[in-house]
């Protein structure tokens, strides 16, 4: 008689739970790439990472840092390129295509191409999804876009490109809202953003109302567990926040309240307060403060003495004039452009307070153009910034193309916070300029 075989059990397969948040090493990453910290924001990061299927480490999603008037705090949200877009459409089994961006004249003329000098009045693209007998048109109108002042430069050499861009990006977030809703593209916001530039006044005074609280902050570091700057990445420890301090008044004489402005530009970004550095930021600052030569004894000298005279009232009026010409007009976006200019680590402290010397400097690099590189190493501890970068990105345009694809690159960076307003200015109007010379050396 046959034994009955035993059935043998199979294994259970147990489900792999999804992630909720960065993993450590990928916090490691985003400190990298200069992602802002707080833990909320990456949060939210990582939900539209989640809802969207784009990579923010290609870039295709980043995570924006805006300083709320109202609110006094910094407010956070998602945004993404042109490319995140397309990429997010194309996987859509339902995307059929595009149309070819059309442009619309002051006569309500459509056209395939936009050849004349001025300003489009509005731009259309429109997406062909399956079930629809239309397509999903995305119209946008130029006044409706272009923002003012310097971050208005390239809308006015490129303005038919820039606004077809914003045209695909409502089309295609039109025809699925469901994956990109609330998800907006870097072209789309700069309106916004100069809008928020032309508040920075005020945001600074009120900020200088709590110097006080700013200046107890990094004083004294107090002896409490500081919080992590976002989930899973560790903090800057005590110590090391000491070491920062110490190093700010023995290699740069920077003190109590002025530390937050350094720490901001040696990692570009905002910091009010040393609770919210990452451990990596903090001995890159360690490192790069090392690394530092000694500060030579301070010169007696002071201004208005005539060893070092100070700026008179027509160099102020020609800076003033240039100012105004290249639509700079917030007072620190003047002190951040002064400083790139004479090729400083950060803002001069005042405009007003140049000296004679200084000022012509300042005239001399508003007049030829000539920007200093950045001196030292970026917040990553490398030898070359991002603003180098660009920079290399410029000279190697040769083409419309190359020359659109350093624009978007300029405009990615700036919403990232890895280069400032002013820097972004400066890189445009070197890009223009070669981009001047090279069309006139290949027709020559």
């Amino acid at each position: 008689m046959t034994e009955p075989t035993q059935a043998t059990a199979r294994p259970v397969e147990t489900a792999v739970p999804k992630p909720t948040e960065f993993s450590a090493a990928e916090h490691s990453m985003l400190d990298a790439m200069n992602v802002p910290t707080n833990r909320q924001g990456r949060a939210l990061l990582f939900r539209e990472m989640q809802r969207t299927g784009l990579d923010p480490f290609a870039k295709h999603l980043y995570l924006r840092e805006d300083w709320n008037s109202k609110a006094e705090r910094n407010v956070y949200a998602v945004a993404s390129t042109i490319d995140g877009f397309r990429i997010a459409a194309a996987r859509q089994t339902t995307y059929e295509g595009q149309t070819a961006p059309q442009w619309c004249d002051k006569n309500g003329n459509w056209t395939d191409a936009w050849w004349v000098e001025s300003a489009p009045v509005a731009a259309r693209i429109g997406i062909y999804v399956r079930g629809y007998r239309e397509p999903m048109w995305g119209i946008a109108r130029f006044n409706e876009y272009k923002p003012n002042g310097s971050a208005g430069f390239m809308w006015g050499k490129m303005a038919a490109h820039m606004i077809a861009k914003v045209a695909e990006a409502l089309a295609i977030r039109k025809a699925y809202p469901d994956q990109l809703s609330g998800v907006y593209i870097d072209d789309e916001m700069q309106q916004a953003d100069a809008r928020k530039d032309d508040q920075a006044d005020g945001a600074e005074r009120k900020s200088q109302r709590r110097t006080a609280s700013a200046d107890n902050e990094w004083n004294t570091a107090t002896g409490q567990q500081l919080p992590p700057p976002a989930p899973g990445m560790p903090s800057a420890t005590l110590d090391e926040i000491n070491e920062i301090v110490r190093l700010l008044g023995a290699k740069r004489r920077v003190y109590n309240g002025q530390c937050a402005g350094v720490v901001s530009q040696l990692v570009r970004r905002r910091i009010d307060n040393p609770r919210t550095l990452s451990q990596s930021e903090a001995r890159s600052i360690i490192e790069t403060l090392t690394a530092e030569p000694d500060p030579p004894p301070p010169a007696p000298v002071t201004d208005g003495t005539p060893d070092s005279p100070g700026i008179t009232d027509p160099q102020m009026k020609r800076i003033q004039a240039v100012f105004t010409e290249k639509g700079i007009t917030g007072a620190q976006e003047k002190r951040d452009y002064a400083g790139r200019m004479l090729g400083l680590d950060g803002p001069v402290k005042s405009v007003g307070g140049l000296s004679q010397g200084q000022a012509s400097q300042l005239l001399d690099a508003m007049r030829t153009g000539e920007i200093p590189a950045p001196a030292g190493p970026n917040a990553n501890g490398e030898g070359i910034s991002e603003f180098d970068v660009l920079d290399q990105m410029i000279l190697d345009v040769h083409d419309q193309q190359s020359q659109m694809d350093t624009e978007d690159a300029i405009g990615a960076e700036l919403n990232r916070g890895t280069i400032t307003e002013s820097d972004a200015e400066l890189l445009r109007e070197r890009l223009a300029g070669h981009a001047e010379r090279a069309k006139a050396g290949a027709s020559a």
